[in-house]
């Protein structure tokens, strides 16, 4: 990450945590996992840094934790087919007992799988522990006795849903200038 940017969150008063040693070896999109193990925090949302939080989304995490249940997993869009998906989980701390462990034992036994190996890893040693316990939010396809994700009346599912990459989403404005002029656009 840009030091530039770690000073723009620290300055934000959000805590960054270096990963070093052992820890560096897993596969980046893993780090996020680490989380589990912290004493620290009560409930731990895994998500995707071009994810943006929504009213929808917040109202389903509140939903989840209202539940008292471990695990929180959300569905919201057509390709959102995973057991668990990598960005769009939820646990209670500690409700995986030594993550750092089971990452590194599975990542010595499956060295050539680095590409999606977090969500190969959530499904192989993750899933048995959530599928004892989850509160499934999920707009399509009802797995696991989910619970139907609160409506949004402004919510557009053609262009986005919850999870949505936010540098891919679509927009659309008026104007009046011709067609094919090229214009200049800066979103702040």
């Amino acid at each position: 990450m840009p030091e530039q940017a770690i000073q723009r969150l620290n300055h934000e008063q959000t805590e960054v945590i270096r990963i070093t040693g052992e820890q560096a070896a897993l596969p980046g999109t893993m780090w996020r996992f680490l989380a589990m193990d912290d004493p620290t925090v009560n409930y731990i949302l895994f998500r995707d840094v071009d994810s943006v939080i929504s009213q929808r989304e917040a109202k389903a995490v509140k939903e989840w934790i209202a539940s008292g249940q471990r695990f929180h997993t959300i569905r919201d869009s057509g390709s959102h087919t995973e057991l668990i998906l990598a960005g769009l989980w939820g646990a209670k701390s500690g409700s995986v007992p030594n993550m750092f462990e089971k990452m590194k034992a599975y990542m010595e036994q499956n060295p050539k799988r680095p590409r999606f190996s977090d969500q190969f890893f959530l499904r192989d040693c993750v899933w048995p522990y959530v599928r004892q316990d989850v509160y499934a939010s999920d707009r399509l396809f009802g797995f696991m006795n989910a619970q139907p994700i609160p409506d949004e009346e402004f919510f557009n599912f053609d262009i986005t849903h919850i999870g949505c990459d936010e540098g891919c989403s679509q927009f659309t404005i008026k104007t009046t200038n011709p067609d094919e002029l090229k214009v200049g656009m800066q979103v702040m």
